[in-house]
């Protein structure tokens, strides 16, 4: 989760579900309000545009923002949040490109590099570009790794129903 809140990456049984942070009850029920209307937007722009992918806080983005009533609203916050960084163990790589990149998680599902599915695919999900997990950096000095391979772009990409 971010600093404030988030809408699900990856909804669940077809469900969208927003998170918010608790300490967002430090801040006073406008707040509140304010944030939950912010990462509605999100759900309701993506709503409207199905499976195409927009950009986080773009066009469709600020159209949503409008009709919720935040006309004006930023992408990012100015509250007194303390973020938190996660350690990126888990090296994953792309057996088309080669490429190789760092992840917090061990990803359950298909995760595409993207770079290589705009590149050769017109950037729908192929295999061929499902990223495959390495070996976990505590086996291994990470700068050494990483000074051997150049950095590929990923992100969540709709995948085909079955």
């Amino acid at each position: 989760m971010n600093a404030c809140g988030q809408p699900s990456a990856a909804p669940i049984s077809g469900v969208a579900s927003i998170s918010l942070n608790p300490a967002l009850q430090e801040f006073g029920p406008a707040e509140i309000d304010r944030t939950l209307r912010h990462e509605l937007a999100h759900l309701l722009a993506h709503f409207r545009f199905g499976r195409r992918r927009i950009q986080p806080h773009g066009r469709e983005w600020r159209d949503a923002c409008c009709e919720l009533g935040i006309s004006g609203e930023r992408a990012g916050h100015t509250l007194p949040l303390v973020g938190r960084s996660l350690s990126r163990r888990f090296i994953y790589y792309c057996q088309n490109c080669q490429g190789h990149f760092r992840g917090c998680a061990a990803f359950a599902g298909q995760l595409p590099a993207l770079a290589c599915c705009r590149k050769f695919s017109e950037g729908n999900y192929d295999e061929r570009f499902r990223l495959r997990i390495g070996k976990s950096s505590s086996s291994g000095n990470l700068a050494a790794i990483f000074s051997k391979f150049s950095p590929v772009t990923f992100g969540r990409m709709p995948m085909p129903q079955r």
